[in-house]
């Protein structure tokens, strides 16, 4: 992203955000990011989160990376939230549905999809004892 400020960040195509809305929704997350994460032990400034979230929304296709169904402002359970995309307090995130933001909580990818693969295993077990 190369030395870019924010008043030059725009929205990805499929964000339905005008440019002055993007920025505030960068900067709010960039700055509750920040301050959630020095808790934790993180050091980047906010302006690092602002390109670190900037990048993640234009990484996006506008659709969830674990269930890749869209993502839609519209519809609360299908709006865009920034993660994390490792858990460390590092300015590196990915954009998911709230759904999944909410299932995935403080679990890394992998401990994540391998909890969604016993849960699938669980419910076949289920129905075929049914």
């Amino acid at each position: 992203m190369g030395n870019i400020t924010i008043r030059e960040f725009k929205p990805p195509k499929w964000l339905k955000l005008t440019p002055d809305a993007y920025k505030r929704a960068l900067n709010r997350e960039a700055l509750a990011l920040t301050k959630r994460d020095r808790k934790r032990g993180g050091t980047y400034a906010v302006k690092e989160a602002l390109r670190a979230v900037h990048c993640a929304f234009h990484n996006c296709d506008g659709t969830d990376p674990y269930d890749g169904m869209p993502l839609d402002e519209g519809q609360f359970r299908r709006m865009p939230m920034v993660a994390h995309r490792n858990q460390e307090p590092i300015a590196e995130y990915e954009i998911l549905s709230r759904q999944t933001y909410l299932a995935k909580s403080d679990m890394t990818a992998d401990e994540y999809l391998n909890h969604c693969k016993a849960v699938v295993a669980f419910r076949e077990t289920q129905k075929e004892k049914g």
